[in-house]
């Protein structure tokens, strides 16, 4: 009686304890249902890499704590854990813990299918940086320093350990060091993978770093 006309063949007992599950009830944040497949609800990494993207995309109070994915969404494929597991199984370029990310390949990207996602490990996804923001000086990476009357040059600390690497006489100066940094900083990623990551990763990787060279005002 649901969309899938799905047939299923039980044991007796089965109906008089009341045990039978319908595989295509959308059971997971109203849209995610298991389906019918070789894939086992007790593999908990690719189980929670399925759930976990599905909370992203349709868990409300989630998105209110996160407004970036507010308009988050997966393709209707991949509410189907078996199709998602398969993805998962399939993918030449993943390892136990490793991340599904959206962004890379598409900046700005709110779509979570297998043509907008690759898996990367936790030491790049966490360090990516994908919206330079600017700051209250209308640059990225730059901060007035009062105390010696100059202009810092800063980036995250995952980047580079330094996190202030230098001082300058213009914002101008400083936000090109930053961005000069973060540049040089993906492009070595991409280097350090090559043959290691999805080589759509590696290309977005040096998309990024073309980006940040792209940003600094000449």
């Amino acid at each position: 009686m649901d969309d899938f006309g799905y047939v299923q063949e039980v044991r007796v007992d089965t109906l008089k304890t009341g045990s039978v599950r319908n595989p295509y009830q959308r059971t997971i944040e109203g849209v995610g249902y298991f389906g019918v497949g070789a894939h086992k609800g007790t593999e908990i990494n690719k189980y929670g890499s399925w759930s976990g993207m599905l909370y992203r995309c349709y868990n409300k109070k989630f998105k209110e704590k996160y407004p970036s994915y507010r308009e988050c969404y997966s393709v209707d494929s991949w509410h189907c854990y078996q199709t998602y597991a398969d993805f998962y199984e399939n993918c030449p370029y993943r390892e136990p813990g490793w991340h599904l990310d959206k962004d890379l390949l598409v900046p700005g990207n709110k779509i979570y299918g297998p043509e907008t996602c690759v898996y990367l490990p936790p030491s790049i996804n966490n360090k990516l940086f994908y919206s330079p923001i600017r700051n209250q000086y209308g640059l990225r990476g730059v901060w007035y320093d009062v105390g010696c009357s100059k202009w810092r040059a800063i980036v995250s600390s995952t980047i580079d350990k330094r996190t202030i690497i230098g001082y300058f006489d213009s914002k101008e100066e400083a936000n090109a060091t930053a961005l000069s940094v973060e540049a040089e900083y993906f492009r070595a990623v991409a280097e350090e993978w090559e043959g290691r990551l999805d080589p759509r990763a590696i290309q977005g990787l040096l998309n990024l770093a073309e980006h940040r060279k792209g940003m600094i005002l000449t």
